[in-house]
């Protein structure tokens, strides 16, 4: 188990009983950690900054789902993908310049990522084959809704259900409630 697995396991556990002051060195441990994590992801520090911001949000947010019998790191950096994916998704509201199938390299898993690399292959080996499909299209190659809906002779509508149904079954899985 890594330094950060088992520091930032034995952080959430108190704070989830009420210690104020673990809950605290959590939210500055993750803030280091974050920071890091994010200057290989993006390059702008502001933006850095605000993600960060976002993440330990989303974190507070979600304290009491933590189920201690469960890798703290996959739990944490499944909330952090989400909410990186959120930030690129809003630099697409607001340029036509970026490509959303070329973040690809946000997701490369190191290996001290490797317990997070895991879960997620559980996770998605749990997915209907037709949603394995969807996603694997989608995220793996980068296709269209609409070459996706094509190639598996479905909707548009029914590509997007999949879609949504295979990502709630990943949270489920890694114990992410929004």
């Amino acid at each position: 188990m890594s330094d950060n697995e088992t520091l930032f396991k034995q952080l959430i556990t108190k704070a989830q009983d009420g210690d104020g002051a673990s809950y605290t060195e959590l939210l500055q441990g993750l803030n280091s950690f974050l920071k890091n994590y994010l200057r290989k992801r993006i390059f702008d520090q502001n933006e850095i900054d605000e993600v960060t911001q976002e993440i330990l949000v989303a974190v507070h947010k979600s304290l009491h789902t933590y189920d201690n019998n469960k890798s703290f790191m996959s739990w944490f950096l499944a909330i952090a993908e989400y909410k990186i994916v959120d930030y690129i998704r809003s630099l697409k509201k607001h340029s036509n310049t970026v490509d959303l199938n070329s973040i690809s390299n946000l997701f490369a898993v190191s290996n001290s990522d490797s317990d997070l690399k895991i879960d997620l292959e559980k996770a998605i080996n749990r997915l209907s084959s037709r949603e394995k499909d969807v996603l694997t299209l989608m995220k793996v190659d980068g296709q269209s809704i609409n070459a996706v809906a094509k190639q598996l002779n479905l909707t548009e509508a029914n590509v997007k259900v999949i879609a949504h149904r295979a990502y709630l079954n990943i949270k489920t899985y890694l114990g992410i409630r929004s």
